[in-house]
């Protein structure tokens, strides 16, 4: 194999170096012998080659991640907890202390890396313990208004056609820290750091389910439920998370919604929802459950309680006494699903002193929008906002 020995040095730099190099070696052997090439679960998720290429075309850094996606392992933080053995990247900020796991990179790290983030600085939304899953044993259950309910293995789900692409996971509380020095919201400090950039594998939901017999919106077809573990969270009927799309987002070709198993270039890691999560491009984070357990055809929105609680903008006035007074939790008009625009600065970062000797200063950031919809021009003001520039 050309190159072989450049590319292992890539790839098996991450967290599962045996595995990923068990894999590999189970990918070549075939080559040599002339028998079918191994599929399965130890298989790679996606060709060598292909990622690499990816990598490139999106301007991601390679030396990144291997820089950071190197030598991970359980931070001592957790040891009490039920996230002990999982290995995550030391110097993350927490924000809702040691459990559940609620955390994003220094703004000035992220920035570093590049184009695609390393999946060791991701940030990470946890509401509760990551549940412990078994590849082989996991099934995703198709169901509700469906014409044949499936339970869908990874291997199954492996074997299906494929697709890899970029896409950028902003949660929707990124920034809220700015928001809560002016007035208190329900929701923690997040700073800027809540936007990740990486390469997702996937299966086309479209295909997951067009196995169920599910082609075309009908009165009794109108949305799609995901749902994580049954008892996985404190609150809520079953103590799932869960959200959901339209039926027509979900059947769109052109919206590129994935059932997705790896991520750049690996078999998701436990923070990230192994074995199995939903990609939503152009979405808020929260709608993109980790862990799918479960996909259901429905005729109204999700009911479930985090779908109803979460990721919500309510009126200004109202507060969240109010809110479960008055119902306003369930009027659809203010969920949150596209991701607004935003943009942020980062270098300087916030409260720098600068001496700026000959009248230049490159100054650095990120800005993106939700919903397709591109970045058209980023302007700049250096007088408080009397005045801007295009940058």
């Amino acid at each position: 194999m050309e190159n072989f020995h450049d590319k292992l040095g890539f790839i098996g730099q991450g967290v599962f170096v045996a595995a990923m190099l068990r894999k590999l070696l189970q990918r070549i052997e075939p080559e040599r012998t002339g028998d079918k090439a191994f599929t399965g679960s130890s298989s790679l998720p996606i060709n060598v080659d292909d990622f690499l290429g990816l990598l490139a075309s999106s301007k991601g850094d390679r030396a990144s991640l291997i820089k950071y996606d190197a030598n991970l392992k359980a931070d001592l933080r957790d040891i009490n907890t039920p996230d002990y053995m999982i290995p995550r990247y030391h110097d993350l900020i927490r924000l809702t202390g040691t459990f559940p796991l609620n955390c994003e990179p220094k703004l000035t790290e992220l920035m570093s890396c590049g184009a695609i983030t390393p999946v060791a600085l991701h940030f990470v939304r946890n509401h509760g313990a990551v549940p412990h899953l078994d590849w082989s044993l996991h099934r995703i259950r198709v169901c509700g208004n469906v014409t044949k309910r499936r339970d869908v293995s990874m291997d199954e789900l492996k074997r299906m056609p494929t697709v890899s692409f970029p896409m950028s996971l902003v949660s929707a509380g990124n920034r809220r820290k700015e928001k809560n020095m002016l007035k208190q919201t329900t929701g923690f400090n997040w700073g800027a750091g809540a936007i990740s950039n990486t390469i997702w594998t996937g299966v086309p939901l479209r295909d997951v389910l067009r196995m169920a017999g599910v082609t075309e919106i009908t009165l009794e077809r109108q949305f799609v439920c995901f749902f994580g573990p049954s008892g996985e969270l404190s609150r809520g009927v079953d103590g799932s998370y869960g959200t959901c799309i339209p039926l027509s987002k979900a059947l769109d070709p052109s919206q590129d919604v994935i059932i997705a198993y790896a991520q750049n270039g690996e078999t998701l890691r436990p923070d990230h929802g192994y074995p199995a999560r939903v990609i939503i491009p152009g979405y808020t984070g929260g709608r993109m459950v980790k862990w799918l357990t479960k996909i259901e055809v429905t005729r109204g929105p999700s009911t479930n309680f985090y779908h109803l609680r979460d990721n919500r903008i309510l009126p200004s006035h109202v507060d969240s006494e109010l809110a479960e007074r008055e119902g306003w939790w369930k009027r659809p008009e203010y969920a949150f699903n596209e991701l607004n625009i935003n943009s942020v600065i980062s270098s300087p970062a916030h409260g720098d002193a600068i001496e700026i000797f000959d009248c230049n200063f490159t100054v650095k950031g990120y800005a993106y929008s939700g919903g397709g919809r591109s970045i058209t021009r980023v302007e700049v003001s250096l007088d408080n906002g009397m005045t801007w520039r295009l940058a």
